[in-house]
């Protein structure tokens, strides 16, 4: 594994502003809901309040283009629905990459939803070539990466890269569910499962 340190997403800017940056080190950061988006009919940013966001999410707006200035990499896989902000849009990272205040190089989005938390996800990828480019000042795709210029960024998005799943994964997960599929077919629905 590569030599690598975890920072929480509202610490990346200071991180980053203190100088003491190791360049040896693969900083990796967790992003949940809470730092994906804010409340928008708050007068002042309140806390975070999970259940109101998923009740409520007219009310949020999203706040990941904050983190451009400090992210490399994004690999996206969260879940989502149209009700709910996006995570990045063409728009705000154009308008970031204009601004010289995008640090972005790259994205995978493993959600693959198409025109979806990511909106440039308008494209999937192959096994057999697996990246391409986005231009981002061109909201367009560059098939070739050879044909890459300083406004593309990489792009993966395998629409069923799920279901690629190595054998000896799927192998060991299957050894390892037996036991409780033993248990399960055993049971009745008479007594608690936990006898």
């Amino acid at each position: 594994m590569l030599p690598h340190q975890k920072i929480e997403p509202d610490d990346l800017k200071s991180y980053f502003e203190s100088g003491n940056i190791d360049n040896k080190k693969v900083i990796i950061s967790q992003f949940k809901a809470k730092d994906l988006v804010r409340k928008v009919t708050a007068e002042v940013e309140e806390p975070f309040d999970k259940k109101d966001y998923y009740e409520n999410p007219q009310n949020y707006t999203a706040k990941f283009h904050e983190y451009l200035p400090y992210v490399n990499f994004l690999v996206n896989g969260v879940y989502w629905e149209a009700k709910y902000p996006r995570v990045l849009c063409a728009k705000e990272l154009k308008h970031y990459h204009e601004l010289g205040k995008s640090r972005l190089m790259g994205v995978c989005d493993i959600s693959a939803d198409y025109d979806g938390s990511i909106d440039f996800t308008r494209r999937f990828t192959s096994l057999e070539e697996p990246f391409i480019c986005f231009d981002i000042m061109k909201d367009d795709f560059v098939e070739k990466i050879n044909d890459a210029n300083k406004d593309c960024i990489l792009f993966h998005s395998v629409d069923h890269l799920p279901a690629e799943m190595p054998k000896e994964a799927s192998n060991h997960f299957g050894e390892a569910l037996y036991p409780f599929v033993a248990q399960v077919v055993k049971s009745t629905n008479t007594t608690p499962f936990e006898n």
